[in-house]
């Protein structure tokens, strides 16, 4: 078991959270670069949908087949680098305006799996709203406020 933390008003928060804004500030503006010179691609779930109502032993075959034809999608599958960057499902994933996208990634800089909360309750959670609500939580903590972080592997 590991940790480490301390009271809340000394804990350099916004550091890690300016240098991910930074990041996917220039993910989100690289992806946009790199993507305005094919045509628009479409998200996996939208072939994925598509192919429902062919017979499902060949579904998930076809709606890959097709979304891989695309050729934004096959310009970053050709380079792993790209891919690495840009993930598998970049039309989903950068589907948002700039400052959304930073703000989401922002946010999920922090949180942790759970939270224990002053009054007790332990929360788990993932996803925005966890993230919101973590980072609230913690951006309101008074001064003071012994915060931890425990890192526990079974």
């Amino acid at each position: 078991m590991a940790g480490h933390g301390g009271p809340r008003g000394i804990l350099d928060l916004d550091t890690p959270r300016a240098a991910e804004a930074r990041r996917a500030g220039d993910t989100w503006t690289a992806y946009r670069a790199f993507s305005d010179r094919y045509p628009p691609a479409l998200p996996f779930h939208h072939f994925a949908e598509r192919a429902r109502t062919l017979d499902p032993e060949h579904a998930r075959e076809a709606a890959v087949t097709a979304f891989r034809e695309q050729p934004l999608i096959r310009a970053i599958e050709s380079d792993p680098a790209l891919e690495e960057r840009f993930g598998s499902d970049p039309a989903y994933h950068f589907d948002e305006d700039l400052e959304t996208y930073v703000t989401r990634h922002v946010a999920a800089v922090l949180p942790t799996p759970a939270l224990l909360t002053l009054d007790g309750r332990w929360v788990e959670g993932g996803g925005p709203d966890y993230e919101r609500m973590f980072n609230s939580y913690l951006d309101g903590l008074p001064a003071d406020t012994m915060v931890v972080r425990v890192l526990y592997h079974s």
